[in-house]
């Protein structure tokens, strides 16, 4: 995890100081936008560490299985994909807006890759808990 984390790290780094052409055609239309490759690669960046922090977590304190019956994982299914439409949707606009430019990009990213790898297989191994 340290090393990924390490990498991600570096690569933000190298894609904030590493000077972006601006690239036109013959027409004048914009061919590269650097800021948004940046931004994407931000956006990388936040999906990675909240993959390896979340997988970590998980592995190490929740014990996540697919082992169960098929309506367990439709129903699984759908309550996860209202869950990352929260986070994604409601919760990643909202942060944008209270946190402008690199750090929302990368907390937001984050945000989303830590509940599909960490929160909902928590809350399901809960939920399981408290039903069962």
């Amino acid at each position: 995890m340290c090393v990924g984390i390490s990498i991600s790290i570096a690569v933000a780094v190298f894609a904030a100081i590493k000077p972006y052409p601006v690239d036109f055609d013959a027409a004048g239309n914009l061919l590269v936008d650097g800021a948004k490759m940046a931004n994407d690669t931000y956006k990388g960046v936040g999906w990675c560490v909240g993959f390896l922090v979340g997988w970590v977590l998980e592995r190490r304190y929740v014990g996540f299985s697919t082992d169960v019956p098929m309506m367990t994982r439709m129903t699984r299914l759908t309550v996860g994909l209202l869950g990352y439409y929260v986070v994604s949707l409601i919760l990643a606009s909202l942060l944008k807006s209270w946190i402008p430019g690199l750090p929302s990009a990368i907390l937001s990213s984050f945000l989303q890759m830590f509940y599909v790898s960490f929160v909902f297989p928590l809350c399901m191994t809960h939920f399981v808990s408290v039903r069962g």
